[in-house]
């Protein structure tokens, strides 16, 4: 992600970004957001969600990510201290991931090119040299 969208996030959701500047061995928030500029929104939404959540907690408790990153063209969020409610909105916004194109923001599915695979539109992925992948395990069935 742009330094200038995370910046974004970083200031709208400091609570939620404190292990940024943390030592390697402690966050790997150092490397950042580790994705591309088109999930800005998912992202902010799914902080909107997990900020609310965690303003309206018990004031003990501590919440934090430790990763965020595109992994097998799906969003990947790892975290310290969620309970049921926060592993459900970073769930949903994984799974939502694989619908938005990662560069654009646009319409996306699940793009191939050799053994890497993103999440892309179809404008993005001809741009890139992706092609489309067939999700339906079942479909020559």
């Amino acid at each position: 992600m742009s330094p200038e969208l995370e910046d974004q996030l970083v200031r709208k959701y400091p609570e939620l970004f404190v292990g940024r500047n943390k030592p390697l061995t402690e966050s790997l928030m150092a490397f950042g957001c580790e994705c591309g500029d088109g999930w800005f929104v998912l992202l902010d939404q799914m902080c909107a969600c997990i900020a609310q959540h965690v303003a309206t907690s018990p004031p003990e408790r501590s919440y934090q990510f430790v990763q965020i990153k595109e992994k097998y063209g799906g969003l990947r969020v790892y975290d310290l201290g969620h309970d049921d409610t926060i592993f459900g909105i970073i769930s949903l916004a994984e799974a939502m991931s694989y619908r938005i194109c990662e560069l654009c923001g646009q319409a996306a599915h699940l793009t191939a090119a050799g053994f890497w695979v993103r999440t892309l539109c179809p404008a993005c992925a001809e741009k890139n040299g992706y092609v489309p992948v067939d999700s339906d395990p079942n479909k020559d069935m």
